[in-house]
């Protein structure tokens, strides 16, 4: 709710998918982490938001995932890490909104 009510924001997108999944799927065997999966298949993972902006310098996409500290489980970071680097890959902003318990 608070992003809608900024000037600056023109867009905002949630459960927005890391496409093509080969991509992660990729990172993931680079970093040695296990992508997320369902029965032992590798799944599409989403982040919570994607976030046009306007800018000085024009339209600016950022990724924002939001959790409460208490769900910061070391998988929980290492499926981050996947993300971080899916988006850092493409030049766009990453970071998480954690909220206090």
């Amino acid at each position: 709710m608070v992003l809608s009510w900024s000037d600056s924001v023109i867009d905002i997108r949630e459960q927005y998918p890391l496409t093509p999944i080969e991509r992660s799927i990729e990172i993931a065997e680079k970093l040695n982490i296990k992508h997320a999966n369902k029965d032992n298949e590798p799944i599409i993972t989403t982040t919570d938001f994607m976030i046009t902006i306007e800018t000085g310098k024009g339209l600016e996409d950022i990724v924002r995932t939001v959790k409460v500290p208490s769900d910061l489980t070391p998988r929980t970071l290492e499926l981050f890490q996947i993300e971080k680097t899916f988006f850092e890959e493409q030049g766009i902003n990453w970071g998480i909104f954690h909220f206090i318990d």
